[in-house]
């Protein structure tokens, strides 16, 4: 029964760990979206977004 709970905690403990690191990229890529945060004018992006 102990080898048994042994199991069951590991797998809780992974599926937390997994989970936040998930809930985490989540909430980082909802930031990047609503604030981008990039001012830099020669930035790459602003080549292929420029208005033609």
């Amino acid at each position: 029964m102990q080898n048994f709970a042994a199991h069951r905690l590991g797998n809780i403990i992974i599926i937390v760990i997994t989970s936040a690191i998930t809930i985490g990229c989540f909430v980082a890529e909802a930031l990047m979206l609503i604030h981008p945060g990039e001012r830099d004018r020669r930035h790459p992006k602003h080549q292929v977004l420029n208005d033609d």
